[in-house]
This record gives structure tokens, C-alpha cells and sequence, in this order.
């Protein structure tokens, strides 16, 4: 029994091409998309995608127009939700990153590589701000010849887990 696709409604369509220029950096842009997407999606409060929509448009207007207070609000009610996806964590990140609030994009980062730890926008921010695993043995130091191997060592067992907190 073959499974018919539905045509994206219109509030869809709206919310993917504005999430589209969200990734490409062109929070602007995408205000207007998203905008008309919030507008049209009343039509359909339980679409899958409603609370993905409010974390892209939160992202698009703190780092749009530099709408931070609000932005903030979305990203952290669309994360909030039962509906649960590593971007909306990474999209939270980037806001704190512009509120210069390190420690909560760390620990956003780290929930969203543990909800996809395949996660690779999410590994690179981590990397970019300097997040690393703390060493095995807490009391020597990392560059200590016994933590560099048990940490090779951990490594090759467990791969490159998300930094604990």
C-alpha cells in the first residue's frame, strides 16, 4: 500500500524557504518567510515543524535585529516543547553566543549532540569555543604522560563524546 505525500501547506512552505536562509546565514532575509509562516501555521497548531519555525525565527530576529530578549524567548519556549531536535539546541547556542553567555551555549551545545551526536554544526561551535573533555585523571594534568594515554585510550574506546559539565 503505497503512502500518499500531501502538498506542503502554505505556512510550510513559507517556514522551510525561511529556514533555508536562516542556515545560510541571511537572518534578515528570513525574517519575512518565517513571519508569514507564524501567520499561516494558526491554520495548523500541531504541524511537526511549528516549534522548529519558532526556534529559526527566534535565531533570525536576535541575530537579524539584534532582537536578543525575543530571540531568546523563542529559542528557549521551542526547546521547551515535546518536540525535541539537536538544531533547535544549536540555534539556542548561537543566540547565547550573542548574549555572551558562554557557559548556557555550552551546555545547549552539549544537549543537542546528546539528542544527535552526529551533531556537526554542534561539534564545531564546541570546538570553536574551546570545549574539551575534562582529562581522566582530574588531579594531574592533561599534559601529563599517564592522562595523554588513558585519553588515547578513551578515545578509541568511546570516540569523541559530548565534553561532560
Amino acid at each position: 500500500m503505497a503512502r500518499t505525500m500531501r502538498p506542503p501547506s502554505a505556512a510550510e512552505r513559507w517556514y522551510r524557504h525561511g529556514a533555508e536562509l536562516v542556515r545560510a546565514g541571511r537572518y534578515l532575509e528570513a525574517i519575512e518567510p518565517l513571519e508569514q509562516a507564524l501567520a499561516y501555521s494558526a491554520e495548523e497548531p500541531e504541524a511537526p515543524w511549528t516549534a522548529l519555525l519558532r526556534s529559526y525565527y527566534g535565531l533570525a530576529l536576535a541575530l537579524g535585529r539584534g532582537e536578543l530578549a525575543r530571540g531568546r524567548r523563542l529559542c528557549e519556549e521551542a526547546t521547551s516543547g515535546s518536540t525535541l531536535r539537536s538544531d533547535m539546541f544549536t540555534n539556542l547556542a548561537r543566540v547565547y553566543l550573542r548574549l555572551a553567555n558562554r557557559r548556557l551555549a555550552v551546555e545547549s551545545l552539549v544537549t543537542a549532540l546528546s539528542i544527535d551526536p552526529k551533531n556537526r554544526e554542534a561539534w564545531t561551535m564546541l570546538g570553536e569555543l574551546g570545549v574539551r573533555r575534562p582529562p581522566v585523571v582530574r588531579f594531574l594534568s592533561r599534559t601529563n604522560p599517564i592522562n595523554r594515554a588513558l585519553g588515547a585510550m578513551r578515545h578509541r574506546l568511546f570516540g569523541s563524546a559530548p565534553p561532560t559539565l
